[in-house]
């Protein structure tokens, strides 16, 4: 039985769930073939990972689109029963607004742009924000295996509304954890305690979940003084540690603005905590998947863990910053799939100029190819305008090429990159040489990102 809670949240519109003649959105795919150019002003012959390649389609997947329509199509493509684990971090009801700010430099001179990634209504919209995630929360139940988890991140705001869906959806008795992520940093209230702590919540699919114990370090003290004397010389302190309770203070926020880690993306979480929740409950090879994405931190770590993954969320910057760190890190081949409603750039658009192809040889198999970025014009709203008259490098935040268009659906062959993401200066390179085969002629394309999340795709005249 689905619904097994003795008690429940009611509101308006809440058993209008899953109409069963709601469409399926169509699904636009393409392939990215992570294969980094990032030197700056100069062109050199990249190294490829091609023995890393395999014919088979990647599970790997980015879904750019609203999660509802996106958590459809996987039941509908046969992904029913099929994840191993579900971390989510939704909307927590805090009536704030969460931005990006990127710093832009160029010489002597120096501009904050502030980018929308999305606004949290509060308390006042409550029926909404229950009826989005039930809706929600009953198809991830729907998707996880029958040895799956979910993990669902929340704080103060609405952990007690949701903790009562999650009873309904999943069972009261297959609620296995409120872990408590306790963290430091500054606060200025002078009127409650500061509030320093998340909620993760803890469901397994049913009794027979998947569980790896996880362990942390003794303390110096019990290190050096062994265990008490009323346990007993029969007892002695385990290699790989104490077990892990359910209150974590040993993983902090992503605090300083300049740390290694820091995408500058609101509600980044550290790579550590996920880490940690994908290695207590899942397996290597399993499948994994977050459906508010954010910046990526869960398909970062899923590659770094062995695990296969799926990411979604429908914002361009969240997007293109989960697509970045995937190319920096120089992951495995992933798909992005762009739902209906987040259509995929037309060819052609105005927007910037093609400086090539150009061609030279480079032995009877193969050539190269040189092509470039020029005089490219991005699209700002009102709020995105810059005060500074930037050159146009400075917006740019990544490029790619498809050395075989067909029309429709890009597949990034080649991607340029920052020398360090998210310092956004003319220090990224606009002309690059990649090797191709010969051939009488070829199908090409490129994709600029920008900094304010536009992406423009034009086919190359050659």
């Amino acid at each position: 039985m689905l619904f097994n809670s003795p008690v429940t949240l009611n509101w308006s519109d809440k058993h209008n769930y899953l109409d069963p003649a709601a469409s399926v959105a169509e699904v636009l795919s393409s392939v990215v073939r992570p294969n980094p150019l990032y030197e700056s002003n100069s062109l050199f012959e990249p190294l490829l990972h091609e023995g890393e390649r395999t014919a088979d389609p990647p599970r790997q997947r980015i879904i750019q689109g609203d999660n509802l329509s996106a958590l459809r199509w996987l039941v509908s493509a046969g992904y029913s029963e099929k994840i191993d684990l579900i971390y989510i971090d939704p909307p927590y009801l805090s009536q704030s607004n969460y931005h990006s700010r990127v710093l832009l430099t160029d010489g002597k001179q120096k501009e904050w742009l502030q980018r929308d990634v999305f606004k949290d209504n509060g308390i006042a919209d409550l029926p909404t924000y229950l009826n989005h995630l039930y809706l929600r929360l009953i198809l991830m139940r729907e998707l996880l295996s029958s040895t799956g988890s979910i993990f669902v991140h929340l704080d103060w705001h609405a952990c007690h509304y949701v903790k009562i869906l999650l009873d309904e959806i999943f069972g009261v008795d297959n609620f296995i954890n409120e872990i408590v992520w306790c963290y430091s940093g500054g606060s200025g209230s002078k009127r409650h305690f500061h509030r320093k702590h998340d909620i993760i919540l803890w469901y397994g699919k049913g009794n027979n979940y998947t569980f790896n114990p996880q362990f942390r370090n003794y303390s110096e003290g019990t290190v050096q003084r062994g265990l008490t004397r009323v346990k007993g010389d029969r007892f002695r302190l385990h290699e790989e540690g104490a077990l892990l309770q359910d209150w974590w203070t040993d993983i902090n926020k992503i605090l300083s603005p300049t740390a290694y880690e820091n995408l500058k993306f609101p509600t980044q979480k550290p790579t550590a905590l996920l880490r940690r929740l994908i290695e207590c409950a899942s397996h290597p090879g399993g499948l994994i998947a977050d459906f508010y994405a954010g910046s990526g931190t869960l398909a970062q770590v899923g590659e770094e863990a062995g695990r296969n993954w799926i990411s979604c969320d429908n914002n361009n910057v969240a997007v293109n910053t989960m697509i970045y760190r995937l190319l920096e890190m120089r992951s495995r081949d992933f798909r992005l799939d762009i739902m209906k409603n987040s259509e995929e750039p037309d060819a052609d658009q105005p927007g910037f100029e093609i400086d090539g192809p150009h061609f030279a040889s480079a032995g009877k198999d193969g050539r190269w190819l040189e092509i470039g970025l020029k005089d490219y014009m991005p699209s700002m709203s009102d709020e995105n305008k810059l005060k500074g008259d930037w050159a146009w490098p400075v917006l740019l935040d990544f490029w790619e090429i498809d050395t075989d268009y067909r029309g429709g659906c890009f597949n990034s062959c080649w991607q340029v990159i920052r020398p360090q993401h998210h310092q956004y200066d003319s220090n990224i390179t606009t002309r690059v040489r990649i090797p191709v085969s010969c051939q009488d002629s070829y199908n090409l394309a490129v994709r600029v990102h920008d900094i304010f999340g536009n992406v423009i795709l034009k086919r190359v005249d050659h």
